[in-house]
């Protein structure tokens, strides 16, 4: 049943494949832009897996978009995405192209030119890394597993690469992704490492993923970089060994045939060329003959919260769950009857103070510090000095002289635009709120705010749903001027 319901939409897929390939067997549509994205040719093992599951003969269609692909390599080895040199282009799409010779045989002459261009990747890969995103190293690791099948890899390059991975990884399991972490990116590393045979790195994460799971079914999951996707052939590859992890998949598949969320990870065609093989995973990963399991989640469980040492708060109370990125400066609460998301930050810039007309923003990682005891969230911050822009002088110096910089962190909070404290109670039915400042009439605007009680606008609660994947509604207000202290509830919606 459930890969009939994988097929099916693996089956839609290959037809939006084969209608953008081009003559010449590009995937790339936008004719007017200046760089073709390397990473539309991955479709090209979504077509091989598919010709060797069904026997239809996509051989010229497949040797086409390779062609295409080898073209747009350049003379140190690299390939284009939305840079004319591309780490994240070069690892995925060279992985995909050589994961494509496991289903599909091509041309002799072809396979040699494909080779050639394989040890080129192979020496830009052995004098190039990636230690901000680990989800493209990891990808590039992938990329050489594959490719050692035809080309010769040294093995220093593998040790570096593990020693990255390792050193990215977090107490609970996480991959660093632009020095946060990431749900949806922590699944793709996974994936990956468990093709590569590495799934060991990824039980810390697997054991920890249920914690995020909602009553719907669906994740709640604003983190970093994503809103909250989950890979399916990641769950599929790992329910093998976590009964907890097939309970997760299957309320996540019941939730999509309720039209709660999107599991396939499709918004637009640029996915299905770079993504739609792991939909192709999935449905090699399932396993249909797992017995059931009695396997209880965390949610089923009302009252209770978990701080990680990522700076990641999940409460859990009868009416709702909260989930705070205190490093991202990112929060929202689900509530469960109404499905609709509050959301609790205003941007990735965190909470902005406006004072006098002038703009302060006061969340800065430096310059704030958060704590949690008894149900109660508190953050101090405060706001930039009181001149909005540094001197020039003052920035020429901290370049120049480190000990500048530092002297300046450390008096910056004692010439603060004022200290802001903001506290969150969690009860069973509602957010009780506190906003306390020290200095003049402040305000916080776009804090996000469902269930209103006191003088507050309501934002338009039906504009767009709360991520790209997860149809839920979202709310925001403005929140009143005030006088040095504002107090809310952030109640169950109507």
């Amino acid at each position: 049943m459930i890969k009939s319901f994988y097929f099916k939409e693996i089956e839609r897929i290959i037809s939006v494949i084969l209608d953008a390939q081009q003559k010449n067997g590009s995937f790339f549509e936008d004719v007017d832009s200046e760089i073709i994205n390397a990473r539309y040719q991955e479709a090209v093992l979504t077509l091989a897996w598919y010709q060797e599951k069904t026997g239809k003969d996509f051989t010229k269609d497949i040797e086409r978009g390779i062609e295409f692909w080898l073209t747009l390599q350049n003379a140190n080895g690299s390939f284009p995405e939305q840079d004319s040199e591309s780490f994240s282009a070069t690892a995925f799409s060279s992985a995909a192209v050589a994961k494509t010779f496991e289903y599909c045989k091509v041309g002799d002459e072809l396979s040699a030119n494909v080779f050639d261009c394989f040890v080129k990747v192979v020496d830009y890969f052995s004098s190039n890394f990636q230690v901000k995103r680990t989800n493209q190293q990891i990808a590039a690791y992938f990329a050489l597993k594959e490719m050692s099948k035809y080309v010769d890899v040294d093995d220093s390059i593998f040790d570096k690469i593990e020693n990255i991975i390792k050193s990215n990884m977090t107490v609970s399991g996480f991959f660093l992704e632009d020095d946060g972490v990431d749900l949806g990116y922590a699944s793709l590393c996974c994936e990956m490492l468990y093709l590569c045979g590495k799934e060991e790195y990824c039980d810390d994460f697997v054991s920890n993923l249920k914690y995020f799971v909602l009553p719907d079914g669906t994740f709640a999951a604003d983190f970093s970089r994503t809103k909250g996707w989950i890979l399916m052939d990641f769950l599929e590859m790992f329910s093998r060994r976590y009964p907890e992890i097939k309970v997760i998949r299957d309320g996540l598949i019941d939730a999509h045939q309720r039209g709660i969320c999107n599991v396939f990870h499709f918004p637009d065609k640029r996915h299905v060329m770079t993504d739609g093989y792991r939909l192709c995973f999935a449905y090699d990963y399932t396993n249909n003959k797992c017995a059931d399991v009695d396997c209880v989640l965390p949610y089923e469980d009302d009252r209770w919260d978990k701080l990680f040492p990522e700076d990641i708060l999940v409460v859990r109370r009868p009416k709702y769950m909260a989930i705070f990125y205190l490093k991202s400066k990112v929060g929202s609460v689900f509530w469960f009857n109404s499905g609709v998301v509050v959301n609790l930050s205003s941007g990735s810039d965190g909470v902005s103070l406006v004072s006098d007309g002038a703009n302060y923003s006061c969340l800065r990682t430096r310059r704030m510090s958060y704590s949690y005891m008894d149900g109660c969230l508190k953050i101090v911050a405060w706001a930039e000095p009181f001149f909005p822009r540094k001197p020039r002088i003052v920035k020429q110096l901290s370049r120049n002289f480190s000990f500048v910089s530092k002297l300046k962190s450390l008096v910056s909070p004692f010439f603060c635009g004022g200290k802001f404290v903001k506290t969150w109670r969690f009860h069973d039915a509602f957010v009780e709120i506190d906003v306390v400042s020290a200095r003049g009439i402040e305000r916080v605007p776009m804090m996000g705010v469902i269930g209103l009680s006191g003088s507050f606008v309501k934002g338009d609660a039906d504009v767009c749903e709360s991520s790209l994947f997860y149809r839920r509604k979202n709310y925001s207000v403005c929140e009143k001027s005030y006088l040095r202290k504002l107090s809310y509830k952030l109640g169950e919606g109507d």
